[in-house]
C-alpha cells in the first residue's frame, strides 16, 4: 500500500541559498517594541501602587504576601527593561551557515546543520510566532516573531526547511505500519490505527462534555470526584493497554492521544479552587508547589520537539500545581460528611474588584476560631446583602482536616 512519500529532512542545505545577501540583520517589529514598553510601564505602575498600598497597611501575613508580589512585579519590570535595552540592537542576524539570536543572557547561535526544520506560523494571545527547531542534542530552538517571515531575505534563508511536525507524523505513521504487533499486514495495521483514532476521538469528546458538566453544573461530591478519577484512569489504561498504538500526547504523532482524559480532573480542581471558601490553605499551597516543581523538573528533562522545553515545563508545572491544590480542595470538601458548626456575623463593607471578570467581595466582622474577615461571593449573593446585614457562615472541618466554610443569609 502506498502512503505517499515521507517528507525529506535533507532539503535544508548547510549553506543558505541567498549567501550573497548575508550577513543580514533583522530588528524587532514596531509592534513588539510597543508591547514591551507598555508592559514595562504597567508593571512599574502596578509595583508603585502596590508599594504605596503596603506602606499604608499594618504588618500582617497578607501584607507580607503583598510585598512579595510587589517584589515580583519589580523583577518583571527589570526583565522588561532589559528587553527594551537589548532591543536597540538586531533581534536576529543571519549568516550563510548559521543564525544568531539576541537573548536576555547573551547571543544564541544555531548552525544550519543543527536545524531540524521550521514550524508553521502559530497564533496565540501574545501574537503570531514560529519556531526554528533544533535537532536532538543541539539544544533548544528559536522562538521568533511571525512578522520576520514577511522579510524576503529571512524567507529565502529558511527556504527548504521541512515542517518537523509533518515529518514526525509521517515517520510515526510509517513505524506503525511496520510494527508486527498491530497486525499481519500493512492494511490490517492501518485499519487498527483508524480504529484507535476513532476510539480516542470519542473518548476525548466524552471527557470534554463531562468536564463542562462537572465545571458548570455538578456539585463537589463523591460522584464528581469518581468521574474525574475514572476518566484519568481510563486514559492511562488505554495508553498502557494498546501496546503503543494509543499514546498520552498525540501531538505531531500519527497515533492518537488521550491527554484530554485529564480534563474532568482539571475541571473539578478549578471549580473547587474558585467556589470553595477555605480557612486552612497551608498544606494545599505546599502540596501544589511541591507537585508543580516536580512536574516542571520532569518535563524540563524531556526532549522538546519544538525547542520550547522550559516553556512547556513551566506550563506543565502550573497545571500540576493547580490540579494538586484544587484536587486537594475537592477531596476535602467532596468527602466531608461531618456536621458543620454555625456562626453569625455581619457585613462591614462591600467592594467589586473589576478586571476581566469582576470579583464580588464582602468584608465581615471576625467570626469563628479562624477570625475570617472577608469572602468572595457570587454576583447574586452580593446583590442580596447590604452593609450591616447579618449572614451565617457554616464552618466545616474538612475530610482532610482542612477547614472550609459556606455563607448563607440568616
Amino acid at each position: 500500500m502506498d502512503f505517499g512519500p515521507e517528507p525529506s529532512a535533507t532539503a535544508f542545505s548547510p549553506i543558505a541559498p541567498n549567501a550573497s545577501q548575508l550577513p543580514y540583520e533583522v530588528r524587532a517589529s514596531l509592534g513588539s517594541k510597543i508591547s514591551v514598553f507598555v508592559l514595562l510601564a504597567l508593571t512599574l505602575a502596578a509595583a508603585v501602587l502596590g508599594a504605596a498600598a503596603v506602606a499604608r497597611q499594618p504588618a500582617t501575613l497578607a501584607t507580607g504576601a503583598a510585598l512579595l508580589f510587589v517584589v515580583l512585579l519589580l523583577a518583571m519590570a527589570a526583565v522588561c527593561g532589559l528587553v527594551v535595552w537589548l532591543g536597540r540592537g538586531p533581534a536576529l542576524v543571519l549568516y550563510p551557515d548559521r543564525v544568531e539570536k539576541r537573548e536576555l543572557w547573551g547571543v544564541r547561535s544555531l548552525s544550519r546543520r543543527e536545524i531540524e526544520g521550521v514550524t508553521k506560523v502559530h497564533q496565540s494571545r501574545n501574537g503570531a510566532w514560529f519556531e526554528i527547531v533544533a535537532k536532538p542534542g543541539a539544544g533548544d530552538g528559536m522562538h521568533l516573531d511571525a512578522a520576520m517571515r514577511g522579510d524576503p531575505v529571512v524567507e529565502a534563508w529558511l527556504s527548504g526547511a521541512p515542517d518537523p511536525a509533518t515529518h514526525a507524523k509521517a515517520r510515526d505513521h510509517a513505524q506503525v505500519l511496520a510494527d508486527l504487533r498491530y497486525g499481519g499486514s500493512a492494511e490490517e495495521r492501518e485499519r487498527r490505527l483508524k480504529q484507535a483514532r476513532l476510539l480516542a476521538i470519542v473518548f476525548s469528546a466524552v471527557c470534554t462534555l463531562l468536564a463542562l458538566w462537572l465545571g458548570l453544573f455538578a456539585s463537589l461530591d463523591p460522584s464528581a470526584l469518581a468521574f474525574a478519577v475514572l476518566t484519568a484512569a481510563t486514559a492511562l489504561a488505554m495508553a498502557a493497554g494498546s501496546r503503543g498504538l494509543i499514546v498520552w500526547d498525540g501531538r505531531a504523532r500519527a497515533r492518537p492521544g488521550v491527554v484530554l482524559g485529564l480534563l474532568p480532573a482539571l475541571a473539578v480542581s478549578v471549580k473547587a479552587l474558585v467556589s470553595v471558601h477555605m480557612l486552612t490553605v497551608g498544606p494545599l499551597i505546599w502540596g501544589g508547589v511541591g507537585l508543580g516543581v516536580a512536574v516542571a523538573a520532569f518535563v524540563a528533562q524531556q526532549p522538546s520537539r519544538h525547542g520550547m522545553r522550559l516553556s512547556h515545563a513551566a506550563l506543565a508545572g502550573l497545571l500540576g500545581g493547580l490540579i494538586a491544590y484544587g484536587g486537594g480542595v475537592a477531596l476535602d470538601v467532596g468527602l466531608d460528611a461531618a456536621r458543620p458548626q454555625s456562626f453569625t456575623t455581619t457585613v462591614t463593607g462591600m467592594e467589586v474588584l473589576r478586571g476581566r471578570s469582576n470579583t464580588y467581595r464582602l468584608h465581615l466582622a471576625p467570626w469563628g476560631p479562624d477570625g475570617a474577615q472577608r469572602a468572595d461571593v457570587s454576583r447574586s449573593f452580593y446583590a442580596g446583602v447590604t452593609v450591616g446585614a447579618a449572614i451565617c457562615p457554616a464552618r466545616h472541618p474538612g475530610a482532610l482536616g482542612l477547614a472550609w466554610y459556606q455563607l448563607a443569609p440568616c
